[in-house]
């Protein structure tokens, strides 16, 4: 296909970096527009690109998400660590 507005299953698996199965679950679940040429499903060019979009700053913030996560349990570990050392100083 050239430059048209719809991707097949196997082009749009290819952009989005999923399998087949998968772009067919996500055209069965509303979250990609598709149509029916034929026998064909074809697939809207802006729906992929904007779920990839989608997905990418949602792996991006997940990413950021975890991040600060490992941050606050460091920073946590940090002040138990520091309470006890000064509790055993005015134990002793």
């Amino acid at each position: 296909m050239g430059q048209g507005t719809a991707f097949t299953v196997s082009q749009a698996a290819e952009v989005l970096g999923v399998s087949r199965q998968a772009v067919h679950y996500l055209c069965k679940r509303g979250r990609l527009k598709w149509w029916l040429f034929g026998a064909r499903i074809l697939i809207s060019r802006r729906s992929v690109y904007s779920y990839r979009d989608l997905k990418a700053t949602l792996e991006a913030v997940k990413a950021r998400q975890e991040e600060e996560g490992r941050a606050k349990a460091e920073e946590l570990q940090r002040r138990r660590t520091k309470a006890k050392e000064d509790g055993r100083r005015w134990r002793k």
